[in-house]
């Protein structure tokens, strides 16, 4: 029983190895759709709570102190009045207005996407091509006269030490009061103040 297991599965390995999948046929892409509301939604107008500071309900702008409270119905009637009146003059200005104002922010947003696709993007591609010969010339430039300049200086001034030595104001040895710090250079053996 047990070689006829370990044959038939030698034989599956087998049948595994030389078993070539089959190409799949190419799948052709739909044309997408055009979405103009993709985030448009009547119940949920603001997703992104890009106007949520100014939300303002009536207990964010009318509060009575303890002690001076006005009568209920006053207060109940002042309530709806402000939230009444807010709606009412709201959807009258979004009514005349927010079609005229929609049209005109998308007249600018359409403006600004069309300079920076058409305008801007490209300007800045033919910059960077006219200005490519250039970059690599003041790059050639820096190698061969300011890199081997800069090497020099480097060698030379990468021996000197600077050292400071306390000496107190009168010029005498150490003391408590008044340190001053002069520096002493000190290059190729020689020690000279500075």
């Amino acid at each position: 029983m047990p070689s006829s297991s370990s044959s038939s599965s030698s034989s599956s390995d087998g049948d595994r190895r030389h078993h070539q999948p089959q190409p799949q046929p190419m799948r052709q892409q739909q044309p997408r759709k055009y979405v103009s509301h993709d985030d448009f939604s009547m119940s949920h107008r603001d997703p992104n709570d890009i106007n949520g500071h100014i939300n303002v309900t009536w207990s964010d702008i009318f509060a009575e102190p303890e002690g001076l409270y006005s009568r209920d119905g006053s207060w109940n009637l002042s309530n709806r009045c402000y939230v009444s009146v807010k709606n009412f003059w709201y959807m009258v200005l979004s009514t005349i207005c927010a079609p005229i104002a929609a049209c005109y922010w998308g007249c600018c947003i359409a403006c600004i996407g069309f300079e920076y696709i058409w305008c801007w993007v490209p300007c800045l591609r033919v910059f960077r091509i006219s200005t490519l010969c250039m970059n690599q010339c003041v790059t050639l430039y820096l190698r061969a006269f300011c890199e081997p300049c800069t090497r020099v200086f480097a060698l030379l001034y990468s021996n000197i030490k600077v050292r400071f030595i306390r000496h107190n104001a009168s010029g005498g040895a150490d003391s408590d009061s008044d340190h001053e710090y002069r520096p002493f250079v000190k290059s190729k053996g020689r020690i000279e103040e500075v």
